[in-house]
This record gives C-alpha cells, sequence and structure tokens, in this order.
C-alpha cells in the first residue's frame, strides 16, 4: 500500500489521514507522555523515549505494525490509530494491539472514529495481522463505547489489573476479526 491510498480527507473535519511519519514523531510523544502523567488510555507510567517512537515509525513504513495520524488543515497531529506487537511469542503474529489516540482539542468531534474506521479499512488487506485486540480502562467510556459501534466484540474484564493514580484499575478486553482462519493452516 502506497501513501496515496492511505489518504482520506473527510469533510466533517478537514482532517488528512496518512502513515506515520518522523514530523509526527514529537507532537505525538509529546501527548502520549502527557497521557502517561495525566490519564489511563495507557498503562505506563513513565513515558517512552524517542528510541521507542522511532521504532514504531520503523514499524509503521515497513508495513509490519502500521500507524495512521490524522493532522488538521495547519498540519497539527490530531490523533492517531494503529497496531503494535500483541505477544512477542510467535504463535501470536497473527494478533495485533490495536491503539487509537486522540488530543484533547478533538475529542468528541469524530477523530477517533474515523481514525478506526480508517485503521480497519486499511488492515483487512495485511498479508499477516487477522485478529485485533484493545485492552482498554473502563473508565474510558468513549473509547470503550467506539469499540463495540465499530463491531469489536467485548470478550471479557481483567478487574483490578492495573494501578495507577493511587487506584485500581479494570480492562474490557475487545477483539476485532479482520479474517477468519480458524484451524487452517496457511
Amino acid at each position: 500500500m502506497d501513501r496515496q491510498t492511505m489518504n482520506e480527507t473527510p469533510d466533517k473535519n478537514g482532517l488528512e489521514l496518512s502513515l506515520l511519519t518522523e514530523e509526527d514523531l514529537s507532537s505525538i510523544a509529546a501527548h502520549y507522555a502527557h497521557e502517561v502523567q495525566t490519564g489511563v488510555a495507557t498503562f505506563d507510567t513513565s513515558a517512552p523515549g524517542m528510541d521507542y517512537w522511532q521504532n514504531k515509525l520503523v514499524d509503521s513504513q515497513s508495513n509490519a505494525y502500521p500507524i495512521w495520524v490524522a493532522r488538521d488543515a495547519q498540519g497539527r497531529v490530531a490523533g492517531w490509530s494503529g497496531v503494535g506487537r500483541f505477544d512477542p511469542k510467535l504463535a501470536y503474529q497473527r494478533s495485533a494491539e490495536f491503539s487509537v489516540y486522540v488530543l484533547d482539542a478533538y475529542q468528541g468531534k469524530g477523530v477517533g472514529r474515523m481514525l478506526m474506521r480508517h485503521a480497519l479499512a486499511q488492515l483487512k488487506n495485511h498479508s499477516t495481522i487477522k485478529t485485533l485486540v484493545s485492552r482498554i480502562a473502563l473508565q474510558q467510556e468513549a473509547s470503550l463505547h467506539l469499540h463495540q459501534v465499530l463491531g469489536f466484540k467485548h470478550i471479557g474484564t481483567l478487574e483490578d489489573v492495573g494501578f495507577k493514580f493511587g487506584k485500581t484499575l479494570s480492562v474490557a478486553l475487545y477483539q476485532y476479526q479482520l479474517a477468519v482462519e480458524r484451524g487452517l493452516l496457511a
């Protein structure tokens, strides 16, 4: 898939979507660091360094684990969505962890829905990834709702598995089948 086929410009928000670029990294890293310090969209308790984001860029550009970014008319990052390694064990290679992040100023404006729809449409043709898994803190009500609306299936809830900001946190597990290959060798 080339960059041209990744672009989408919805009328509603005037945002452009494309694969992650080097220019996006500092904005995404800053937003993620803010979420680490103030929110529960991630259970990280310290922000990863730029090496982490450089590796994400390499994985995205190689299409191993693509990430799409929404930018406003001025080129500012509004949010991003994509996949990462679900588990390092080889038997999990067809599964990926699906994530979506929307910057505060763009929340409630359909950016998360747009990012998720775009990512799901692109991932349907992925050569390796067939199953997506999302882990969502129960406090993330908008994300829980969006995953349900877009066809993710609630698999279960892991109760009190996280601890952040002095509170125990429970996590809902959601799964999305890109392709059904149960029991088939491929």
